[in-house]
């Protein structure tokens, strides 16, 4: 199977990153996104859940976040697939050494850069 294209660095846009100013989205796509990482019964996002993509790639050409990755990432079953698979490092799940803070969970990064 193909390597999974990815965005290696979070964005300087990057709603996982604590220092990116809120208000990029509005609270209601950050609750429509929320399936990629959790399911209200399970806290996890079952199989065939999308992935969080980062909003400078192109439809069609979409690439896993960066930020959502190592943020979160691990509470995509679709994620640890991929890893499992060779489709993805696993060191996407850690944040890179020079990397900024990032929300530790879904709900910390929606509530703060929700607008």
């Amino acid at each position: 199977m193909p390597y999974m294209p990815h965005r290696k660095t979070p964005c300087n846009e990057c709603p996982f990153v604590k220092t990116t100013p809120p208000g990029q989205f509005t609270d209601a796509r950050y609750e429509a996104l929320r399936v990629t990482t959790e399911d209200p019964a399970n806290v996890q996002a079952p199989i065939g859940s999308p992935l969080f993509a980062c909003h400078l790639t192109h439809e069609g050409k979409d690439m896993p976040c960066a930020g959502w990755l190592a943020a979160v990432g691990e509470c995509s079953i679709t994620v640890r697939l991929l890893i499992a698979k060779g489709r993805l490092p696993h060191s996407v799940l850690q944040p890179g050494l020079d990397w900024p803070p990032l929300f530790d969970s879904y709900d910390a990064m929606a509530k703060v850069q929700g607008a």
